[in-house]
C-alpha cells in the first residue's frame, strides 16, 4: 500500500516574515500502513507507520539572517564575514572578526602586547629604560617594569669613588690644599661618603726649626734688650707662638757700664766744699754717682 505522509514546513525568517512550505513525500510500498481516523478531523484520511518510521529532523535556528555568509551587511545583520578595527580592554589596537551569525563581532584580537619593545595601548612603557636623577643627585636609569605600568627605582650610573665629582657630592676621591688651625699648609683628604673634606694634616709643625704658619718662633732665639738696656737673647716658646723673656748677662754690678748705666762700680774723683778732693761713687742701682765724699784711705 502506497503510503504518502505528508509534512508541511512553516519557516520565519528574520524580519522578512517568508513563509514557504516544503512537502516532503515518503513512499515506502513494502511497510503497511493502516489508515485510522481521526477524531479531531472527519473524513480525513490519516496514515500512521506501524512498523519503522523514518523521522526528519529539520535544524534551523530562527534568529539567524537567511542570507548570512554572502558578504553583504543587509538590514537584519551587524556585520557579514568582514573584520573592523578595535581597541582591546588593555588599549592595543586590533582587529574583531564577524560571527558566524552575522549577530555581532568577535572579541578583539590584537597583536600588541607588553613586551613588545613598543610602548602601546594603556603601557607607560615596554621593556626600555629612562634616564634619571637618584636622591642623591646622581645621574641614573630606570628600567619599566615588567607589567609595562611604570619605571622600577631609580638606579645611579655614577657613585662615590668614580673619582668624578657628580650629584651632590662636594668630592670624590680626591684631596685638596688647606690651612690647619695653626695655620700650617697642608692637604685634605675627601671622606668616605664623598660629602665634605676630612681634617686638614700638615707636614709641618712647631718644632720643625721653621717658622710657617702663625709661628713667631720656632726652635730658635734672637737678640733682645732688657727693660734696663742690657743686651740679651731670647729663646722660643714650646708652643712657636712667642718669645721668652729677655734673658741678658750683663747687669749692674759686673763693673761695666751697659744698658742704661751711668756707672757701675765706678768712682771718680770729685771737689767738696773748701776745694778739698774727693770722690763720688756709683749707687747701686748704677744710674748715678751719689754724692762727692772724702776720699776713704784703702
Amino acid at each position: 500500500m502506497l503510503k504518502i505522509i505528508f509534512i508541511s514546513l512553516l519557516f520565519m525568517l528574520g524580519s522578512n516574515h517568508l513563509a514557504f512550505a516544503e512537502e516532503i513525500a515518503l513512499i515506502d510500498p513494502n511497510d503497511n500502513m493502516t489508515e485510522q481516523p481521526s477524531s479531531e478531523s472527519a473524513g480525513a484520511e490519516h496514515f500512521f507507520p506501524q512498523n519503522e518510521t523514518e523521522i526528519v529532523n529539520i535544524e534551523m535556528d530562527s534568529m539567524m539572517p537567511s542570507n548570512c555568509g554572502n558578504k553583504v551587511i543587509d538590514p537584519d545583520e551587524k556585520c557579514d564575514f568582514n573584520t573592523e578595527e578595535c581597541v582591546n580592554r588593555e588599549g592595543y589596537s586590533g582587529r574583531q572578526a564577524c560571527k558566524s551569525d552575522c549577530t555581532g563581532f568577535e572579541e578583539c584580537v590584537s597583536v600588541e602586547l607588553c613586551g613588545d619593545g613598543i610602548t602601546n595601548g594603556f603601557e607607560a612603557c615596554d621593556n626600555n629604560s629612562d634616564n634619571c636623577l637618584t636622591e642623591s643627585g646622581q645621574d641614573g636609569f630606570k628600567q619599566c617594569r615588567a607589567d609595562c605600568q611604570g619605571y622600577d627605582s631609580c638606579e645611579s650610573i655614577e657613585s662615590c669613588g668614580d673619582n668624578k665629582i657628580n650629584g651632590m657630592e662636594v668630592c670624590d676621591n680626591n684631596s685638596q690644599p688647606c690651612l690647619s688651625d695653626k695655620g700650617y699648609a697642608g692637604l685634605q683628604e675627601c671622606n668616605p661618603e664623598c660629602s665634605g673634606f676630612l681634617e686638614c694634616e700638615s707636614g709641618e709643625l712647631c718644632g720643625d726649626g721653621l717658622i710657617n704658619g702663625f709661628e713667631i718662633c720656632d726652635g730658635d732665639s734672637q737678640s733682645c734688650t732688657t727693660p734696663e738696656g742690657y743686651v740679651g737673647i731670647q729663646h722660643c716658646e714650646q708652643d712657636c707662638l712667642l718669645f721668652n723673656e729677655c734673658y741678658s748677662l750683663e747687669f749692674c754690678g759686673d763693673e761695666i757700664i751697659n744698658g742704661n748705666e751711668v756707672c757701675d762700680g765706678t768712682i771718680r774723683a770729685c771737689l767738696m766744699e773748701g776745694n778739698i778732693q774727693g770722690v763720688e761713687r756709683c749707687n747701686p742701682a748704677c744710674t748715678e754717682f751719689q754724692d762727692c765724699e772724702i776720699k776713704s784711705d784703702p
